[in-house]
Formats: structure tokens, sequence, C-alpha cells
């Protein structure tokens, strides 16, 4: 015998009677409504069986509503205008609808909250009510897969097919899938086919991929002269062999210009090691300050070409490290040509190691973020000058409701060899010093750190971005080994340095927007726009 199954709408597009029979004490509703046809969309029997439609969900909806105690449950009805049922390209609007339909009635839904730790209690008690091992897995299928390779998932198949289901280890295995960026969700589900028992995995690529085309706005100035705009489109093509191996293009136009361009090829599928060709050109503004009168600026152009080995570890740690081919060339744009013009080869080995947690890489919320990097131009490169350069930095963050904390730290040092001026760490800017101008200050090695303090004032609906915020900063460093030192004349004190900000900062789609003035404890201050990522 066969089911035929029909929409529940048809007879209960807002079922609370049923909801009541399940014995709960409090029912919210959300009715997303119905709308008639015009008269002018009743012409085709598509038409007509649509309003057929639309009067029996209309009915059974307004029978429902009477059965809503308005002193006791809760009725969240969201102005969906003209959003309807088969607009599945606009879900983003309609979730921002639904959205801004509860915040109106959070004074009501309030009534029925409790504190996190209550909460917490709760929902351990939920979790630990579901089995974390249930029947044996007989066979592990995926939906179909468009471009990504099915192998990519026999991981999964090998370690869950044939035994006990284990929620807590299939989870753990989907999250560094989904984090690869080429799935809209990525789901599972257990069901039966003939008495065997299957795990569904239901991996959602992207409709607009395996190319992906991006755009970006970059600003910045620290009202001291150093301002910095430009336009970036960026390429990605995932997918370009079955070893999953993608190509990521960058392409900056305006008075900081640059190309970047990566070729990331996995060996493959299950073993996360890489290689990645890559090649960077830029070209940006460098001031050189005495104490704080700027007496010149450069510009340096740097062509870099080399490649990476590397490996993934866990879902969060990657190491890569290799050698490179660099040349640097310097002009004077303005003041005392106080280094020399021409061009220098750097060419050397570099190593990175990157662990990286955070929600967001440029306003968080929470998480974790390592990076540290080194750096060593070589006499067998054929480098002019051989000197290390060491740089870790660190960020972690927490919040509380809308209210966020942010540390950051960092250091550099040069292991006694001088690192040329160009190259050295530099101090200066927002959150890097904040009241002094962009990298004002440079030195062989450096110490940094900052608390950062953020309040969420109101969210953005997508996709327009994620919120508008308030704060302010505490900030220290200090460098060593500055240039001229040796001679008796630095370009500025060794001293420890005192700096504060506060801000107002947007979180959008096409990077942070701070506005922001800072003071240092010398007295000097400034304002600063940074729109983007320069």
């Amino acid at each position: 015998e066969t089911a035929i199954y029909v929409d529940g709408g048809l007879v209960r597009n807002l079922p609370v009677d049923i909801v009541r029979a399940m014995d709960v004490e409090v029912v919210i509703a959300v009715n997303l409504g119905s709308s008639y046809l015009k008269r002018d969309q009743l012409g085709t029997i598509l038409g007509v069986a649509g309003q057929m439609i639309a009067i029996l969900t209309e009915q059974n909806v307004e029978r429902s509503l009477t059965e809503i105690d308005p002193d006791w449950d809760i009725l969240i009805a969201p102005d969906l205008g003209n959003i309807t049922a088969s607009d599945f390209n606009r879900n983003r609007e309609a979730i921002a609808a639904g959205e801004r339909a509860a915040r109106k009635m959070v004074d009501t839904l309030s009534r029925y909250s409790v504190d996190e730790a209550q909460y917490g209690a709760w929902r351990t008690e939920c979790l630990a009510r579901i089995p974390e091992r249930i029947d044996t897995v007989d066979e592990v299928r995926f939906a179909a897969l468009r471009h990504v390779n099915p192998g990519f998932f026999k991981n999964i198949k090998t370690r869950h097919e044939g035994k006990p289901f284990n929620r807590k280890e299939v989870e753990a295995d989907l999250l560094p899938i989904y984090g690869r960026g080429d799935f809209e969700r990525v789901t599972y589900r257990l069901t039966n086919d003939h008495g065997q028992r299957l795990l569904m995995i239901d991996a959602v690529e992207k409709a607009w991929g395996p190319g992906y085309l991006s755009f970006g706005l970059g600003l910045s100035t620290d009202g001291q002269g150093d301002s910095r705009f430009g336009v970036r489109g960026t390429y990605r093509q995932t997918w370009i062999n079955s070893l999953g191996a993608d190509w990521t293009t960058s392409l900056t136009l305006g008075n900081a210009p640059a190309l970047t361009s990566e070729f990331y090829q996995p060996f493959n599928l299950i073993h996360p090691a890489f290689v990645a060709p890559y090649i960077d050109i830029n070209q940006s503004p460098m001031a050189i300050y005495y104490e704080s009168q700027r007496i010149a600026q450069y510009d340096i152009t740097r062509y870099t070409l080399g490649t990476d080995f590397g490996v993934i570890i866990g879902n969060s740690v990657e190491l890569r490290a290799g050698p490179y081919f660099r040349e640097a060339r310097f002009e004077l744009d303005t003041g005392d040509p106080l280094l020399s013009e021409g061009h220098s080869a750097q060419s050397g080995v570099r190593a990175r190691v990157l662990y990286d947690t955070l929600d967001n890489a440029y306003i968080p919320r929470s998480g974790m973020r390592f990076v540290s990097g080194y750096e060593r131009p070589m006499d067998a490169f054929k480098a002019d000058v051989e000197y290390d350069r060491l740089e870790g930095a660190w960020t972690g963050a927490t919040s509380i409701r809308g209210h966020s904390l942010v540390a950051n730290l960092r250091g550099g040092t040069n292991f006694n060899d001088p690192i040329p001026y160009y190259d050295q760490f530099a101090l200066g800017g927002l959150h890097n010093l904040s009241g002094y101008a962009n990298d004002q200050f440079r030195g062989n090695q450096m110490a940094y750190a900052n608390l950062i303090y953020q309040w969420r004032l109101a969210e953005l609906t997508p996709p327009l971005g994620r919120g508008i915020y308030m704060g302010g900063s505490l900030e220290f460093g200090r460098l060593w080994d500055v240039a001229g030192s040796n001679q008796g004349t630095p370009l500025f004190s060794e001293k420890n340095r005192y700096s504060s900000s506060i801000f107002t900062s947007l979180d959008t789609w096409f990077g942070p927007l701070y506005i922001a003035y800072g003071i240092t404890a010398d007295g000097d201050s400034t304002i600063y726009v940074l729109l983007g990522r320069p």
C-alpha cells in the first residue's frame, strides 16, 4: 500500500491546537501568513489552483489565530512584503524579516527567559537524553555532488560504516568539511532502507561555485598625511582537479596597488599536506619620522615569487615553509634622502605557523588566533644582506551578550642581526599605538599589547553586515635598537609608550568601518578613518 502525503498547510498552516495537545504551557507561534493572488494571475489552471490553496490556507490560519491566548501565548508576525513561498533565492531577506519581528517582541519574550546558568543546565539535560550510540550504521551514503570529489568523504565512510552510530564523532568529522567553504550546508540523518540502517550525509554545494568573485573597498587615513585607498577584486577557483586544488588571485588598484596569486595543491584528499606556489607584487608608501616630525617618504615596491610546502593539523592549525625570491625597489617621494634609492635582493626562506578559531578576522567576538612568521634572506639565494626576522602575534576574544573583550599581544626580534629599516618592526596607528601616525616608529625588536572593549549597539541585517559597535582600547608598546642608536642619534627615544582610543565601528559586508580618536600618554592625538582593507 502506498501512502500519499500533501503539505500540512492545507489544514493546519499555524497548528496551534496540535502544539497545545502536546501538553505545553506556552505557545510561541510565528505566522508567515499567506496572500491571495491578484486578478491578472488567475488566467491559468495553475493560477486558479494556487488561489484555491491560498483560500484553504488562509481559512485555517484565521481559525488557529482564535486559539491563541493573548495573555499567555506569543504571536510573532514577520512582514515579508512581496516574498513568496517560491522565492528561495530571497532567503536572507526572509530571515532578516523574521529577526526584526522577533526583536519587536523581545519584552514579551523576556517573560520566559532564564539566566545562562539555568539555560546551560537545561541544555545539558536535553543532550544527556540523546543516546551517543544507537543502531549500527550498515551503510554511509552521500548526496550527489557536482564538483567536489566524492573521495573527499572517504574518511567518514571508513570511520562509521559497520560501526555503532556516534553523534559527536560524526559532527566532528563533518566540521572540517563544512569549513572548506564549498558547501552551503552539511547535515546528516539516519534512515532505514529495506531493513538497512543508513547514515545519509547531505552536503549541499554552493550554487554560485566553484568559481567565486568578490570585490572590496579600502580606505585608511591617520590624519597626519598617510592616506591609502584602493579597490580590490578577488577571484577564487576551487576544485580545479580531483585532489581539491584551488587558485586565488587578488588585484588591488589605488595608491597602494597589489597583485597576489596562490595555487594551493593538496597531495591527496585524505592527508592534509600541500604545496602552494605564489606571486606577490605590491607597492606601498613608507614614511620616516624624527620623533613626531615626518622628514621623508619613500615608495617601496616588492616583487616576490615563492613556493610553500605545508601541512594542516586538525581543523585549525596550518604549518608552511619554503624558499622565496624577492627584489625590493626604493624611490624617494618627498624629504631628505636618508635611504639610498635603487633596489635590494632579499631572497631566502620563510616559515609560518597559524592557529585560528576567531569568528571574525576584523571585529572578533570569540575565538583565538596565533600566527608566527620567520624570514631569513640568505647569501645562498644572492641576498644583499643576511638577517633573521621573527614575529609572533596572539589574539583572544570573548563576549557576554553585547559586550566583548579582545586582547592582542605581539612581539618581534632580529636575534641581534640588524634588519634594514624598511623591514623593521613598526608601531603607530589605530590599535598599534593609537594617537601616533601610521608606522611612526621602527626598530629591530618590538613588544606590543592592547586590550579592546567593544559594546554592540545594534545588529545589522544581512546582507549589510553583523553589527554596530562602540568601544575603547588601552595600549602599550616599545621598540629597541632603533635606527641611528649606534651612532648616538636615534630617530626617536627608546622608551615605554602608552596610548588609548575610543571608536565607533561597523562590521559590514565589505569589511570593517572605523571612526576613531587616539591619544597618547605624551599628549599626541589623531583621528582615524578606516574602511575595509586598504
